[in-house]
């Protein structure tokens, strides 16, 4: 039997208290494999074992737990004698950037040794980012993780559905860069746009546990792109934006096509929903644009472009401003950027050559996709018509529509809003008056009456007779 002076002895610093010391070796495990019942067989056991077997033994057990964990910490193994007694597996291995582990008898390579703590590294965990043309790829050591007493399930970023991928040494996340996707957040500078989001490493709730470390890490990170005409349109909320999805005649599936307003010729920085409101000097730009096609050989084609006082595409009062892929030879301000060259086209025109005298329009664009490999997609304008030579209508066409382009409130009165005299701005239009004559019913032209000059000319005999009278009353009174 063990006498409580044995006992206590097994349970000091000397011996098992070495299992659950927070500065020793095995602290990284703590928070993932409780080790107090490895502490009390160890102080149990020791009494009918030899003190230093029975210590290595309890510790080889407890490292040897740790390592199904991926915490692995061979150095306990040397510095407490205990080579005679526990084999040091990483012996002779090859790990040069981390330490080694045995598993199914074959040597592996685990995670280094942790930093002495207290160092003021401890708790800071760093993120390899890679910034991709439409994704973000971060990734977090597992070793490190794992050092810090964390678990691998512990581990999430802003959006909690988003899952991670687990590779053999780092966790990942892969975050396509799109407003709100995986709780991506979005800034933009005007000439860049950043998406940003944080890594959340949470501790598992250890409740019974001789170990509860109650904390959270995050780790932010971020990747900043140029503005161009396609990423622009995640710096702003709601932007003016269409969507179809549109076939290619060679291929199965689709794309997606969109088709969005912006302020000036960069092409980036798109309208919001409801900000479209023109005077009839400003200058519309339009861009249409297919995301996720195979950009070696297919290309996008505006094939005809027209604006309708209605959404109705069907509309029979239009207004072309591409027709047969080229602009309308009539209307010299409007300008094609780009159109059948690429997966993105881009025109601009002037507002009042399409607006009109209506509150609202909307831009409607028989967009299709073109296989280079297979037809010649090429569109040649030339200068005296609006038709391509050698352009052939696209069978898989299909219209996508934008709108309202609402007309300026304040521009009714424009050129005087077509009014002779006088011109008044209100909110359903201009509003007509005259200052001499009567308003016609044109509502605009002015013109004097019959009974306005019927009046003048009694007005004027009235003035006379009051002259006349004058004249006599003073006349009389100079005779008395």
């Amino acid at each position: 039997m063990c006498d409580n002076v044995h006992i206590q002895k097994m349970q000091g610093d000397g011996y098992c208290l070495k299992l659950t010391d927070m500065k020793g070796f095995f602290q990284p495990c703590y928070g993932l494999l409780d080790p107090l019942p490895f502490y009390e067989s160890c102080y149990l056991d020791g009494c009918y074992n030899h003190h230093k077997y029975q210590l290595c033994g309890s510790l080889a057990a407890y490292g040897e737990s740790c390592r199904s964990f991926g915490i692995l910490s061979t150095e306990w193994i040397e510095k407490e004698n205990c080579s005679g007694v526990v084999e040091d597996p990483c012996v002779g291995a090859d790990c040069p950037n981390r330490t080694c582990e045995l598993e199914n008898g074959g040597e592996l390579c685990g995670c280094v040794e942790p930093p002495p703590y207290g160092n003021n590294s401890h708790d800071i965990i760093d993120a390899e980012v890679t910034c991709k043309p439409s994704q973000m790829e971060v990734s977090i050591s597992k070793c490190k993780l794992f050092q810090l007493g964390f678990e691998r399930e512990g581990v999430r970023i802003n959006d909690r559905q988003c899952s991670h991928i687990e590779g053999e040494d780092f966790i990942s996340f892969q975050i396509n860069n799109t407003k709100g996707n995986c709780g991506n957040i979005v800034q933009s500078n005007g000439t860049h746009i950043m998406y940003k989001n944080t890594i959340w490493i949470e501790s598992a709730n250890n409740t019974g546990n001789i170990i509860t470390r109650d904390r959270t890490i995050n780790v932010e990170f971020s990747c900043a792109y140029e503005l161009d005409i396609k990423i622009s349109l995640d710096s702003v909320v709601k932007p003016m934006l269409s969507v179809i999805n549109l076939t290619v005649p060679t291929q199965e599936g689709s794309f997606t096509t969109k088709m969005a307003l912006y302020k000036n010729a960069s092409y980036k920085h798109p309208y919001r929903q409801g900000e479209v409101v023109l005077t009839t000097r400003d200058v519309l730009y339009v861009g249409v644009f297919v995301v996720g096609a195979d950009s070696t050989h297919l290309i996008l084609t505006l094939n005809k472009c027209y604006a309708t006082p209605s959404r109705d595409s069907n509309d029979k009062l239009r207004y072309f401003i591409i027709e047969g892929g080229c602009q309308n030879i009539k209307d010299n301000t409007i300008g094609i950027e780009e159109n059948g060259v690429s997966l993105t086209c881009r025109f601009h025109v002037t507002v009042f050559k399409f607006i009109g005298d209506y509150d609202e329009v909307h831009l409607h664009c028989a967009v299709s996709l073109c296989d280079s490999e297979k037809y010649s997609c090429k569109i040649t304008c030339p200068q005296n018509s609006r038709i391509a030579t050698d352009y052939t209508k696209e069978p898989k066409e299909q219209i996508i529509s934008v709108g309202p382009i609402r007309r300026k409130r304040l521009d009714w009165c424009e050129d005087n809003g077509g009014c002779e005299q006088i011109c008044t701005s209100r909110v359903d239009g201009p509003l007509c008056s005259c200052v001499t004559g009567t308003l016609q019913e044109d509502g605009k032209s002015c013109r004097a009456s019959n009974s306005s000059i019927e009046l003048q000319v009694w007005m004027l005999l009235l003035i006379m007779t009051q002259i006349s009278l004058w004249h006599f009353v003073y006349k009389s009174g100079t005779t008395s």
